[in-house]
């Protein structure tokens, strides 16, 4: 009933609503709430390649959590599985019968799943015993910070954690030695300091949810951007990084910021061509100039960026490059190259990724018609296919080396110009 209470008072766009309730015939109250076809972000995060996507879901969440503090709501149950998504990918925060309303006072009952929970309520617990839980909105910060490293890694967190912390009571010790899961190195530093400071040891040294949505736009955009020509057309047009602007906008911004105050016409056909998602359609979103700018970056004023439009020029002119295409196509594609072949035997094909910035998905099927990928990402204007130390600076390079690793055979080929 105290869910049911509490639920009937939330209406958010990113908290589930309820419907109603009943009785089922156990007298079991059973809640009915907004139908979310996505179900639960565990179950579907897999599927979600973009990162663009995956950041904005991530939004989604931490607008929710932000609106609940402001009701002195404190979930205490935040993971993947109570985050629910529906059809156009909008997250609704669920499951509300651990919730309580915080007065400062603390709370006797543990609540919550142990891998989330914050070292002081796990400390509280397991070693103190006392069961006087300070539960408020920076335990919920603290799960956030691991949501927010999952779903930007689509990691289990602390899964990797050595064999010397076995089971719960490895886990628990694990976390309250101090223990998080590890930053990528790429990530840029603000993000990096700001996820280690929700998951902090200390609770006084996390930040507020509104603390995190001050800075929100900034962290976006130093991740999808690395590129500080590129973030300073961002800055210069997209105060929201959800609205779409018109090519001509981003073209002007683009000149301003990027060259010495002219654009060649075959570059900005060029710079068109890849920007804008349609034929039909001629404005930019913000994740898809970030995205551009991490595949052929980086940037340079003093050559009117020559180099960056010499790489889009070189990958558009090979024949197994297949540009925007999901898994899904790629390997019907294979699948179907495979099957048609008197003595089957290896292709490939290379196509955009959308996973991180700068990367490239090279996938091919072996000869147990089992398609594998390789991930090719940009490293500062040349390309480094997976962990390999080895740098390629020409598309033609990396499909050299590529088949001599791989034994990939013949590629398959393009039907039509692709950007």
């Amino acid at each position: 009933m105290d869910e049911l209470k509490l639920m009937r008072r939330l209406k958010h766009p990113n908290v589930v609503l309820l419907m109603g309730a009943c009785l089922n015939d156990d007298n079991q109250i059973m809640i009915v709430t907004e139908f979310a076809s996505r179900g639960d972000l565990k179950h579907c995060l897999n599927d979600i390649e973009s990162l663009a996507q995956r950041i904005r879901m991530l939004q989604d969440v931490i607008v929710g959590l932000h609106w609940l503090q402001a009701y002195n709501i404190v979930h205490r149950d935040l993971k993947l599985d109570n985050l629910l998504v529906a059809e156009d990918y909008t997250v609704k925060i669920t499951d509300f019968g651990l919730s309580i309303e915080n007065d400062g006072q603390g709370y006797s009952r543990f609540g919550g799943n142990i891998k989330y929970s914050a070292p002081e309520i796990l400390k509280e617990r397991f070693v103190n015993k006392n069961h006087n839980y300070a539960y408020g909105e920076r335990t919920d910060v603290y799960s956030f910070g691991l949501i927010w490293w999952q779903v930007l890694t689509k990691k289990n967190p602390f899964m990797d954690r050595p064999a010397k912390y076995p089971g719960k009571e490895g886990l628990v010790k694990f976390i309250l030695e101090g223990h998080r899961p590890p930053l990528p190195k790429h990530w840029p530093d603000s993000l990096k300091t700001m996820i280690a400071a929700c998951w902090a040891q200390q609770q006084n040294k996390r930040p507020t949810f509104r603390n995190i949505l001050d800075k929100w736009e900034k962290l976006t955009l130093d991740l999808m951007c690395p590129d500080a020509l590129g973030r300073a057309v961002c800055n210069s047009i997209w105060k929201d990084q959800k609205a779409k602007k018109s090519y001509e906008e981003v073209r002007t911004a683009f000149v301003e910021n990027c060259t010495t105050g002219r654009l060649k016409d075959k570059d900005s056909a060029l710079l068109s061509q890849l920007l804008c998602e349609s034929a039909f359609d001629d404005t930019v979103s913000f994740a898809r100039f970030c995205y551009a700018v991490g595949w052929f970056g980086p940037l340079d004023r003093n050559t009117n960026c020559a180099g960056f439009f010499a790489r889009i020029r070189d990958l558009q002119s090979q024949n197994f490059f297949h540009g925007f295409m999901s898994d899904a196509k790629a390997e019907q594609i294979l699948s179907n190259v495979f099957d048609s072949t008197s003595t089957p035997h290896p292709h490939y094909l290379l196509k955009y990724s959308l996973h991180s910035i700068g990367e490239f998905k090279l996938a091919y099927i072996d000869k147990n018609r089992k398609v594998n990928y390789v991930k090719i990402h940009n490293a500062n204007g040349q390309w480094r296919i997976g962990q390999s130390p080895k740098i390629c600076d020409n598309w033609k390079r990396v499909k050299s080396v590529c088949k001599q690793v791989l034994s990939i055979g013949a590629h398959v080929p393009k039907k039509s110009f692709v950007v």
